[in-house]
């Protein structure tokens, strides 16, 4: 589902890099990144991978 909502919405390289610049604006103000959902479930199964690997 993600990659179809990513690929619907592809910006003109000109809006695409006035994104970016706004995203890290954003995130510099508020000193946060900015993190999808998706990249926020792929963190916590990294975590968890890490887990179990350390406790083999």
């Amino acid at each position: 589902m993600f990659r179809i909502i990513d690929w619907l919405m592809t910006l003109p390289e000109e809006l695409t890099r006035s994104f970016d610049e706004a995203i890290e604006r954003f995130e510099e103000e508020r000193q946060m990144p900015y993190i999808t959902s998706i990249e926020r479930r792929g963190m916590e199964r990294g975590v968890q991978q890490g887990v179990q690997l350390g406790a083999l």
